[in-house]
Parts: structure tokens; C-alpha cells; sequence
């Protein structure tokens, strides 16, 4: 009833915009031709002169197409409220495209297409690949091969993997180095495709997220540096993820549960982070201590699992390694993310990041600018787990889970691109949990948030050879990701389980 009351001259009339329109289309042919007739026209402007005969002709067929159309019985300013609405509902995945399609358009269809040679660039050597493939596999399988010999496998330089790293993988040197690489290829892909199983079954609802982290996440960068050496970060994920679900889903298999997480914890020291998973209410101290006591026993018996003096080895290696870590960073691979390489790379401005002066200072004030970087890190860690346990009882939540991924790559002084690809099937999680806020400004905020996330990460598939500036180090996508997910998680309203 209330449109009837409406005046004419407020409602949107398709006879007014096909006359504008037409009108408009008359006026471009009428100036397009009287720049001959008053001796302007000039070669250079003859194309411009039937460019505007083309589309003035266009403008004047559409408005006249305009003119019979019934009137629309809402106002303009109705129309454009109605469409921004609608515009703020749409689905979380139509952000997450937008966020990609930024990325996809700057960094892989324009350098692909758009060369300045003219011709069109595929992208090549974009890995900084080593001879042969799997030389990670390959080398640190050695010092399982040492350790059987009787000798100690710490004797090999810049090795640094736990004692019970040599128990769990010493079947792999029952094959050749061609079986070997592809029995770990297999398992890699393997573990990649179970990660997303796991959530697939509870989230019916946002299968098109998960399919399309998965597909981004199977032709990454990090997935292909992650193959290329031989890695096993994703079996390493895979090994928490499980222990987390079979502690939490099944309660009869818990004591597997910490026998996974100590083996992910024992083969990549980071995934121990996860343990912060297993505390099944916070408020039930007698139960958490419980699981403390099983977990710590667990863990100080795999760090003995090949003696004390393999231990003392073990510990000397990693304190080598934490002390000057940047050995595994060459000027020009930057493929160290961590806080700390990161800060390096700007100091040394060897692929001109920033500014020589602003580089200086930055190589100046490295102690104080890492000491900032980690307090916001560890503010939006507080925020999130203090959140997320003010809404339920644990933390077996997307938000949380997520950010023990993004925590696993940023805190350890040498964390390498491969790990990248871990980000896939964590901020799947997160984005197939999270909903639409109820207010206007929180659906403003959510929306930018995802496309900031969404973006990030995209860069993440981005080789670092084609990135240029401070982004060519990984660092500041993964920051950005980690505070997109502290706003989120102040607007979430879901407090499901993840798994």
C-alpha cells in the first residue's frame, strides 16, 4: 500500500531513462560527425570519430528498447538499498572468489599474457628445486641410515628432526631413491586429500568452500615445493588433525590419540602446539592434568626413544640451528617466513623491497621491530583462545585450530614456503564455519575481512619469483591472515565443533 502513495516524479520510469539514454546516444553521433564539419577531424581522430558513431548508435537502440518497459514501482534509492542488501547476503564463497580473483588477475593472468616481451609467459623455474628430487627425503633418510650403522645421526650437518623422527621413518630405506620419493608423494597427496575428509562429513552446507581450497590448495606453490623435497608437513598435519578427532569423537582410542600427536610432535617439533587441542573442558583441572601427565610421560619417552646421548646430540643441533638459522635463506631465496627472516630480507633489500633508508633503519631496530611482530602475534593468540573458551567449553573450534597452523609457521626461527600449503585445509575450516553477521556494519566488516583472508592467502599460490616488494617474502600474507582471522572471530557467532 505504501508504494501507491509514492510521487511519479520519485519512481524509477523506464520512458525517462530509455529518452536519457537515447537522448544521450543522439547527442554522441551529433559530435562524433560535427567534428568534420567544423574542420577538427584529423587523421588520428577518425577512429575515435566512428568509435563514437558505434556507440552512440548502441546507446539510441537501447533506449528506445527502454522506453515501452513497465515503470518500476520502487523508488531508485529503494532499488539501490534493495540490491546492496541482497549484495550483503551472498553466500561466504562469492567473497572468497572475489579475494582470489584480485590476486588471479594481478599475479597470473597478467604476468601470463601480459609480458612486456610481447609474448605470452609461461611461468618457469619458479622453484628453487634441487638435484635430485626429494633431496630433503633423501638427505635425512641418510641419518636413519647413520643411526643403523651405530653412528650418531646428528654427525650429519644441518640435521635436526627428534630422536624418534629415525624410529618412525626407518622403513622408508627399505626402497630405492625413485620408491622412495614416490611412496612419500603417495602419502603426501594422501594426507592432503584425508584432511579434508575429516570436516567434509559434518559440513553439507559448504562443500563449494571446501572444493575450493582443495583444488588451490593441490596446485600451490607450497604443495609443489612440499612434493619437490620430499617433505612430510602434511602427513604431519594429517597425524594431529586424527589425534584431535579420535580424542574429542572417540574417547576409547584416546590413548592412540596422544601416541599420534607425540609422533607428529617427534617428526616436526611444531605440531606439539596441538596438544592445546586435547584439554576436552578447561574447567575440569583433574581431567587436563590427566591428559598433561599421559602426554608429557609420552613425549619425554620418544625424546629417549634412541638414548640420552642421541638426546643431548638432538638438543645441541636444534640450539645450532635456532642461533643462526638464516643458512637455509640465500639473497635471493627467500623462502624462510619466519619473524625473524623476514626482518633480514628487509635489512638486506638484496631484490629492493623498500627504500635503501628505511632498510638501514630496519637492520638497525631487527631486535625491536621482532619483539613487536611477536607481541601482535601473540595478543591476537590471546584474543582468539580467550574468545573462543568464553563461548564454549574447548577449543576444538575452526578459529583456534587455524590459528595453531598459522602460530606453527610463524613462531619457529626457520619455517620453510612448503608449510604454505597447511593454510589450505585450515582456512577451509574456518570459512565453511563462519556465517553472515545479523547487523548491517558487522556483514561490512565480515565481507572485508574474507576478501582480505581470501586474498592473503591467494598470494600464498603465488610463487615468491613472481612477487615483488615486502610480499616477496611470505611473512606478511601470513600475518594478514592471522589478523583477519582475530576480526572474525570477535564477529563469530558459531561456535560448532570443527571435526
Amino acid at each position: 500500500m505504501a508504494d501507491t502513495h509514492i510521487k511519479p516524479s520519485k519512481l524509477l520510469s523506464n520512458k525517462n531513462i530509455g529518452s536519457g539514454v537515447a537522448g544521450s546516444g543522439i547527442l554522441l553521433i551529433g559530435v562524433s560527425l560535427l567534428i568534420d564539419l567544423i574542420g577538427l577531424g584529423k587523421p588520428g581522430l577518425q577512429a575515435a570519430q566512428l568509435s563514437g558513431i558505434l556507440a552512440g548508435s548502441l546507446l539510441f537502440l537501447i533506449g528506445l528498447g527502454f522506453r515501452p518497459l513497465p515503470d518500476n514501482s520502487k523508488t531508485i534509492k529503494q532499488l539501490v538499498t534493495e540490491k546492496a542488501n541482497a549484495m550483503l547476503d551472498l553466500p561466504v564463497l562469492v567473497w572468497v572468489l572475489t579475494g582470489f580473483l584480485i590476486i588471479f588477475i594481478f599475479y597470473f593472468f597478467g604476468p601470463l599474457f601480459f609480458d612486456a616481451s610481447l609474448r605470452l609467459s609461461y611461468f618457469v623455474d619458479y622453484l628453487p628445486d634441487l638435484k635430485p628430487i626429494g633431496n630433503d627425503l633423501h638427505y635425512n633418510s641418510s641419518a636413519i641410515s647413520l643411526w643403523l650403522q651405530g653412528s650418531s645421526p646428528y654427525e650429519l650437518a644441518y640435521h635436526f628432526y627428534p630422536p624418534l623422527y629415525h624410529l618412525v621413518f626407518s622403513p622408508i630405506i627399505l626402497f630405492g631413491p625413485e620408491q622412495k620419493y614416490a611412496v612419500m608423494t603417495g602419502l603426501t597427496l594422501a594426507s592432503f586429500g584425508l584432511l579434508f575428509l575429516f570436516p567434509w562429513r559434518t559440513r553439507t552446507n559448504n562443500h563449494a568452500i571446501f572444493i575450493f581450497f582443495f583444488l588451490t590448495g593441490l596446485v600451490s606453490y607450497g604443495m609443489q615445493f612440499e612434493l619437490e623435497r620430499g617433505q612430510f608437513n602434511v602427513l604431519a598435519l594429517l597425524l594431529a588433525f586424527g589425534s584431535i578427532w579420535l580424542f574429542h569423537k572417540l574417547p576409547s582410542f584416546r590413548y592412540l590419540a596422544y601416541v599420534l600427536l607425540t609422533i607428529a610432535a617427534h617428526i616436526k617439533v611444531y605440531p606439539g602446539i596441538f596438544i592445546l587441542m586435547f584439554f576436552s573442558h578447561w574447567q575440569n583441572w583433574k581431567e587436563n592434568l590427566k591428559t598433561a601427565l599421559v602426554l608429557g610421560a609420552l613425549n619425554i619417552a620418544a625424546s629417549l626413544a634412541l638414548g640420552y646421548k642421541v638426546l643431548e646430540q638432538f638438543v645441541k643441533s636444534l640450539l645450532a640451528e635456532t642461533s643462526n638459522p638464516l643458512w637455509v635463506l640465500p639473497d635471493k631465496q627467500p623462502i624462510n617466513h619466519s619473524v625473524n627472516a623476514f626482518l633480514d630480507k628487509l635489512a638486506k633489500n638484496n631484490d629492493n623491497e623498500i627504500s635503501q633508508p628505511l632498510a638501514e633503519w630496519v637492520g638497525s631496530s631487527a631486535s625491536w621491530l621482532e619483539f613487536v611482530l611477536l607481541a601482535i602475534i601473540l595478543a591476537c593468540a590471546i584474543i582468539i583462545l580467550w574468545h573462543t573458551l568464553q563461548n564454549r567449553p574447548n577449543l576444538l573450534h575452526a578459529d583456534a585450530l587455524m590459528l595453531l597452523i598459522l602460530l606453527g609457521m610463524l613462531l619457529p626461527s626457520v619455517s620453510i614456503d612448503y608449510k604454505l600449503v597447511l593454510l589450505s585445509p585450515g582456512l577451509a575450516l574456518v570459512l565453511a564455519n563462519h556465517t553472515l553477521p545479523e547487523s548491517k556494519w558487522q556483514k561490512l566488516v565480515f565481507i572485508a575481512l574474507v576478501i582480505l583472508l581470501s586474498a592473503a592467502y591467494s598470494l600464498t599460490l603465488v610463487p615468491y619469483i613472481y612477487r615483488s616488494s615486502i610480499i616477496i617474502n611470505a611473512f606478511p600474507m601470513l600475518f594478514t591472515i592471522l589478523i583477519g582471522l582475530t576480526g572474525l572471530n570477535l564477529l563469530n557467532r558459531n561456535w560448532k565443533d570443527v571435526l
